[in-house]
């Protein structure tokens, strides 16, 4: 059970595709479903050296954090100051064209100012059938001044803390679609342990990992009836009627219940 969503991935369900610094595949904890697909920064590097991606990844599929379902895949496009715009949308465009037997969901917990071709990119995808789901960005702005956040379609996470609330560095806006647990956020270190972590980059894959388990039960669905399940399942944050907050508490997330 995730975010009150109990689900039973068949060949059906879709894959997540994480867009990051790469993801450490041996983990225990990702208990073999997560798997390298593609170093777009050609360094030759099938891991996480970073951590990033990792701690992204377990919250969406892991044994303590995420649920035990989904089937994650790495794209690495990130590699601490090596990286660029460029090798994001080329990130993209390898997800979009990937042969696959099962619909994709993309995770991306990365972000910048508008840029249109990013934009472009992520619409392409969206285009295509396939789930964008983004951090809405830790700059305490309009998400709408951001992208890919401020792109039609994306569903575009904000962080909340333990109480509901949204903390001050989260971005927010009518371009924020929902919010998730996002400041202390328990996940997975490179090295298997526990690593404390804080931004909305922690909220999006959250809320991949509860995206795919309702794609998982409707699988003949469109990304926008996805969407609107995500968002009944959804309660007002810290009470503001105006706001969606994931219905959880604040606990890891394979602990969480409707």
């Amino acid at each position: 059970t995730l975010g009150g969503v109990t689900g039973s991935i068949g060949g059906s369900a879709p894959d997540v595709w994480v867009i990051d610094t790469g993801v450490k595949t041996t983990l225990a904890d990702f208990g073999g479903r997560v798997s390298f697909y593609a170093d777009i920064l050609n360094q030759g590097v099938t891991t996480d050296l970073d951590g990033h991606g990792t701690k992204v990844a377990s919250l969406i599929t892991s044994s303590t954090f995420g649920d035990t379902l989904s089937n994650v895949y790495s794209v690495r496009v990130l590699a601490g100051s090596i990286g660029s715009t460029i090798d994001v949308i080329e990130g993209l465009y390898t997800v979009k064209n990937a042969v696959t037997h099962r619909r994709k969901i993309v995770s991306m917990s990365i972000g910048s100012g508008p840029n249109s071709a990013l934009d472009v990119a992520v619409e392409k995808l969206l285009a295509a059938g396939i789930a964008v789901v983004v951090s809405a960005g830790n700059d305490g702005g309009n998400a709408c001044n951001y992208s890919p956040a401020r792109v039609p379609g994306v569903i575009s996470v904000g962080a909340h803390d333990i109480d509901g609330n949204i903390p001050i560095f989260s971005n927010t806006g009518s371009c924020v679609d929902i919010y998730a647990a996002g400041l202390d956020v328990k996940t997975l270190g490179l090295d298997g342990g526990v690593e404390i972590t804080s931004g909305t980059s922690m909220s999006a894959p959250i809320v991949s990992g509860i995206l795919s388990l309702i794609a998982g039960q409707h699988p003949t669905m469109t990304v926008a009836e996805w969407t609107d399940m995500l968002l009944d399942f959804s309660i007002a944050c810290g009470g503001d009627s105006a706001l969606a907050c994931v219905r959880t508490p604040y606990r890891a997330p394979n602990e969480l219940a409707g």
